[in-house]
């Protein structure tokens, strides 16, 4: 007993002096207790783990239960209802090569469209993109964080590939110097990026529409946490909030 009482007292003196990292509070802790429910178009149950493991990565103390066709979502702790927002998205990734005007149709292409944040110099906001077939998909992802750009310090979601991919994502990459690949999540181009050279490391980064820094910031958690797990297999929406 003596042995545990000095084990514990050791962990938390390294807590509070520093010597052990602290756990970050979850970008959407508040004080309220929400209990939720959510209802889908062809509702799957295993979807509940999928959820409870994104609520898991952000930090939220939640208990997500399936109620017939339904789920009861109990969270503890939170500023509102929006991380549910973030959790029940579906989390369909997918890289595809941006394809050039008058380039002959391939199958499998695709449009899409990229909105940029207004006032940027552009007339339109929203460009139309040719996009070829899925060259990554979720099971190309190993890891993913949220971190911040070394060059801009602006919050950003790292990817990073497992080894196959990371040979496939090279390769693309090598075939498509000078021209854009899109990133997309749910069918929503989130950058399209014009790749300057091959990018051998299995790594990429998804850039994050400006707006206030603590917001960024949620957000890029939040898609960090949706990208970690499997895509959702229902289309899950908010039916009632108590």
């Amino acid at each position: 007993m003596r042995l545990g009482i000095v084990v514990v007292w050791a962990a938390v003196a390294a807590i509070a002096c520093g010597w052990l990292p602290q756990l970050k509070p979850s970008p959407f802790a508040g004080t309220q207790n929400v209990t939720a429910v959510l209802g889908a178009r062809a509702p799957v149950s295993s979807d509940a783990a999928s959820i409870q493991q994104r609520l898991q990565a952000l930090r939220v103390t939640a208990t997500v239960v399936p109620d017939g066709d339904r789920l009861r979502v109990e969270l503890v702790g939170v500023r509102d209802a929006s991380v549910l927002d973030a959790v029940t998205q579906r989390g369909v990734f997918a890289i595809h090569r941006v394809l050039e005007e008058g380039a002959a149709a391939v199958a499998g292409e695709r449009s899409g469209e990229l909105c940029r944040e207004a006032g940027l110099g552009r007339d339109e906001p929203c460009e139309v993109l040719r996009l070829g077939p899925v060259e990554l998909d979720n099971s190309a992802i190993r890891s993913v964080r949220a971190t911040t750009s070394p060059y801009d310090g602006m919050p950003r979601v790292e990817l990073h590939f497992t080894d196959a991919a990371r040979q496939a994502f090279g390769a693309l990459t090598e075939d498509i110097v000078g021209r854009q690949l899109a990133i997309v999540l749910d069918d929503e181009v989130m950058s399209a990026p014009t790749v300057m050279e091959r990018i051998g490391g299995g790594r990429a980064e998804i850039s994050l529409p400006n707006g206030p820094s603590e917001d960024m910031s949620r957000r890029a958690e939040a898609l960090a946490a949706v990208l970690g797990t499997a895509p959702l297999q229902g289309q899950w929406h908010l039916e009632e909030l108590r």
